[in-house]
């Protein structure tokens, strides 16, 4: 460094304040956000004074050790006060994401197809853990103004005419007890109805996707009952479609939402039939 160059960096500093001071284009309201940032003239003075303590270049790296001017030093001024950077599992495990998903997100994961989204309910939960090739999880619906989602429901039926009334009767009972609720649990399709099964490791089950199933525990206080009736299926099955199309962006929320209704409104009165 010669002496000259401080003065030089003072120099290019006082510069930029000039120019700052004689700048009339910045919009209205925003003008003493510019100049403060257009005068700002500290950096330029540490840098001529040798202190600029940023940008600093570094040779190499190895675990928490960095070089820097031939010398090893000892980096905590950085993310990787750990050393993960170089750890050999950290190198191993993203050599296979790169072969597998290329260097780059190329935008956001969603449009690019490493991040889908899709409507489902708990009774796909047995399907989606037979998949291996890339992991998923559940999350609740986004809230508007009011929180909602809707409950299918399983219950278990005996048949008037059943030749065998006292057997069909205690399996209902064991599979509504707390033992039963359990078994059906783990097959991972309903969430028990019993707050001390769903709240258990046994439907919640840390080791299994989803890793986020407490997600269908919050959501009870805010859960509709759908009705019970004959062509309720295509009524979801239409209301869904219309769901997706706003959900993905394809029409708004006001017009999705009148489309159901006029897809839905003629279902109801045949449904109602007997």
């Amino acid at each position: 460094m010669t002496p000259e160059e401080p003065a030089t960096g003072i120099a290019r500093s006082a510069a930029t304040a000039a120019r700052a001071a004689a700048r009339t284009d910045t919009p209205s309201g925003y003008a003493d956000v510019f100049r403060k940032a257009l005068t700002f003239t500290r950096a330029e003075e540490a840098r001529a004074s040798g202190f600029y303590p940023y940008f600093i270049p570094i040779g190499g790296s190895e675990g928490t050790e960095v070089m820097i001017d031939g010398h090893k030093l000892i980096m905590i001024g950085s993310n990787n006060y750990l050393g993960l950077t170089h750890d050999p599992r950290v190198l191993e495990y993203a050599e296979q994401v790169a072969r597998h998903y290329g260097t780059g997100c190329t935008g956001s994961r969603f449009l690019n197809g490493t991040l889908g989204m899709f409507f489902d309910s708990r009774r796909g939960t047995p399907t989606f853990r037979t998949i291996t090739d890339f992991d998923w999880d559940v999350a609740p619906l986004p809230n508007g103004s009011q929180p909602a989602s809707i409950l299918h429901s399983d219950g278990y039926c005996m048949a008037a005419g059943s030749k065998s009334k006292e057997a069909a009767w205690k399996l209902i009972e064991f599979a509504n007890s707390q033992p039963g609720q359990e078994l059906m649990a783990k097959t991972g399709r309903t969430v028990p109805s019993m707050r001390a099964v769903a709240e258990s490791a046994v439907f919640l089950e840390p080791e299994n996707p989803p890793a986020n199933s407490q997600v269908w525990v919050d959501i009870v206080p805010t859960v509709r009952q759908v009705p019970t009736m004959p062509g309720w299926v295509a009524i979801e099955d239409a209301a869904s479609a219309e769901i997706e199309r706003a959900f993905y962006g394809q029409a708004t929320v006001e017009e999705a939402a009148a489309a159901a209704v006029a897809r839905t409104k003629e279902l109801f009165p045949a449904t109602a039939q007997p």
